[in-house]
């Protein structure tokens, strides 16, 4: 009894041990197969949380759920398609969800073709690029995942049923040498059951209970028994049965004890491994196929340890690499991606660490040749029996066209970007232009015209500052006659001369000495602004343009404009600039040329003034007469009281009018030699 106890005993023990090596191999391959499942049939969707409208759907939607792409616009679509007993566990989901804290849902959903499928949604609130809050999801499809736990469930249930039941066959087996005989001394029912061999014929033929081994596994099954027989070493063997017309796989272990008289006895256990060798087969069956699957995708698949190795890698990777999988796999990164293996790791070791995925991240990828990739890589962490991360799975997908496309996409949208603003500064410009036209038309003074123009460039022509200097040629000195913009009071804590003294080799004072525009692109980098830069960063100025203004033919002043932006002054609008200084140059001169005309004026009224009064107050008879015509213009009062005529009458009469003496062609004559 104590032998048939121990027996027991040792049967509970190695089929608990059994059971947990089992079940601890099913929930690893649950694990693989969620991971595996992730990367395959995602549809990735984005949505307004205040509307509920979805804003984005990737078009796998389609091939997921069998609806086309444009049947989806609201929350309400989507929870329409669920399930009614699941809907409420996805509403929650979403009222629920905070900023920046994952949440995730499964749901069934009914697809256009009638069919049930088990959805996995994973999503989070974030922010747009314009702050505006988003949901962004990523939904898959986990059916299969569901199939398989499914399986696993009741497998888990079977296993626990078996362990309670304890279905382990027992018995001691007595080996006779005086007649090299075998006969059961001890032989369980669950025994007979599992080998299929009633217990009485079993008891009176202890061959009977292994002479339905299969004959390819006979042999192993003589040769492990003569073994154990031989060295004394406990007997263990694994082998397929008939057993009630049925192939079954059994396992035997058992271990010798020999007696005095040389017999020996065999307490062991049978046990059905049936189940568990068709799992491992199909498991097995199953790597295959995954492997097959993994690399028939064009995507390049890692399987790393958190040492940096590469413990198994897909068939593209192989490709990629030019080498067989076989030398790969255990080998370090860095022997293979020696420029990015580094960083590579520490993208490991920031998921291993975390147990968080990272998804999309754009990366390059040097190859051995040579050759410089850009892939897309998502990185999703296993995790391990004792609860940590100690595995990930990294795929990534070749993305070098796409990325030089988006990079020249970039590059046409900034360079089209900077025309636009080029064309609205040049706008500006012409604005100025215009309006500066204008004032030179309207203007009454030359400091009013310095004024308006300065006030212009500013508010019109979006210049900084912008302001008027005036040369002195006593001093050499550029001296502020007008200004717009000077809020930080540049104009007041500098001195610009137009000399060869260092503060006359600026901007200002060169375009005035050597009457051509100044354009300083960047202002501290240009060595002629040095004595100004400390002025000038404390204004923001960075950019500057110095046109002379001229008046009679010579340089007068310059006209100076400030830009907070480098570069500003382009060719363009700098060609606009010199427009207006000429503009500005010409007003001045028609300025001069009015103030002529005025001193002209003046002097002939004060020499008319003068005329007259001498006239008048002469006693003698003077008088004005045309030289052509021989018609009095004027008359003195002495002429009018002399010849007796009124004066308005006179004025009307030639000289032959009032002396008939008087020869008029003589008089012309006469009138022409005294002129030459």
């Amino acid at each position: 009894a104590l032998v048939y106890f121990l027996a027991h005993l040792v049967v509970r023990r190695l089929e608990h041990h059994q059971m947990k090596v089992e079940l601890r191999n099913r929930r690893q391959l649950e694990e693989r197969l969620d991971n595996i499942t992730s990367t395959l049939g995602t549809v990735f969707w984005e949505a307004d949380p205040a509307t509920g409208a979805i804003t984005f759907l990737s078009d796998s939607v389609a091939a997921v759920t069998g609806y086309p792409r444009q049947s989806w616009t609201t929350f309400e679509d989507l929870i329409q398609r669920i399930l009614p007993e699941d809907r409420e566990g996805f509403r929650s989901a979403i009222e629920h969800l905070q900023p920046d804290q994952a949440s995730k849902a499964e749901y069934r959903l009914n697809t256009a073709d009638n069919r049930i499928i088990w959805v996995e949604d994973r999503f989070r609130l974030d922010m747009d690029t314009l702050g505006n809050s988003i949901i962004r999801g990523m939904a898959r499809d986990i059916s299969a995942q569901k199939q398989v736990e499914t399986h696993l469930l009741e497998s888990e249930q079977r296993f626990s049923e078996v362990v309670e039941r304890i279905p382990v066959g027992i018995f001691t087996l007595h080996y006779h040498t005086r007649d090299v005989t075998l006969r059961f001394e001890y032989l369980s029912d669950r025994m007979c059951s599992i080998i299929g061999v009633d217990k009485a014929t079993a008891m009176e033929n202890a061959h009977a209970a292994f002479n339905e081994c299969l004959p390819e596994d006979l042999t192993r099954l003589q040769a492990a028994n003569w073994e154990s027989a031989m060295t004394g070493q406990p007997f263990q063997f694994e082998g397929r049965f008939r057993v009630r017309d049925e192939i079954r796989w059994l396992r035997l272990n058992s271990t010798p004890m020999f007696l005095p008289n040389g017999d020996s006895l065999w307490n062991g256990v049978v046990i059905d491994v049936t189940d568990s060798k068709r799992s491992e087969l199909a498991l097995q069956q199953l790597q295959q196929e995954l492997t097959l699957i993994l690399d028939g995708l064009p995507a390049q698949i890692w399987y790393k340890d958190n040492q940096n190795r590469m413990l198994r890698v897909n068939a593209q990777v192989a490709k990629t690499l030019g080498r067989p999988k076989s030398e790969i796999e255990g080998r370090d990164t860095r022997d293979y991606y020696p420029e990015q293996a580094d960083r590579y790791y520490q993208d490991d070791l920031a998921v291993l660490e975390s147990g968080v995925p990272r998804l999309g991240i754009i990366e390059p990828m040097t190859l051995p040749n040579g050759e410089r990739h850009w892939i897309s890589t998502d990185k999703m962490p296993l995790i391990g029996e004792d609860g940590h991360t100690q595995r990930i799975l990294v795929t990534s997908t070749d993305v070098t066209e796409l990325h030089h496309a988006t990079e020249a996409l970039q590059q046409e949208i900034e360079t089209r970007t900077e025309r636009e603003r080029e064309v609205q500064r040049l706008n500006q410009q012409f604005a100025a232009l215009s309006q500066i036209n204008q004032t030179l038309l309207r203007g009454q003074t030359r400091e009013q015209i310095f004024q308006d123009i300065c006030r212009i460039q500013v508010e019109t022509g979006q210049v900084a500052m912008a302001w008027v200097g005036w040369f002195d040629a006593e001093t050499g000195r550029v001296v502020p006659v007008a200004a717009f913009g000077d809020d930080s009071g540049y104009l007041d804590k500098i001195t610009i001369y137009a000399d060869d003294r260092p503060e006359g080799q600026g901007p200002t004072g060169t375009a005035l000495r050597e009457d051509r525009p100044i354009i300083i692109p960047d202002f501290f980098q240009d060595p002629s602004t040095l004595p100004w830069r400390a002025a000038a960063q404390a204004a923001g100025w960075v950019c500057s343009a110095s046109l002379p203004i001229h008046g009679g033919g010579k340089v007068l002043g310059a006209f100076t404009l400030y830009g907070r932006q480098p570069d500003a002054f382009t060719p363009e609008a700098v060609a606009l600039l010199k427009q207006s200084a000429a503009n500005i140059s010409y007003a001045l001169d028609q300025f001069a040329g009015e103030e002529r005309r005025q001193q002209a004026e003046q002097q002939v009224a004060r020499a008319a003034e003068r005329y007259a009064c001498i006239l008048e107050s002469a006693k003698d008879a003077f008088w004005v007469v045309d030289a052509k015509t021989g018609r009095l213009l004027d008359v003195n009062d002495t002429a009018v009281a002399m010849l007796g005529y009124p004066r308005e009458e006179l004025l009307q009469l030639r000289v032959s009018d009032l002396d008939p003496n008087i020869d008029q062609a003589a008089f012309e004559a006469r009138v022409a030699e005294i002129i030459e």
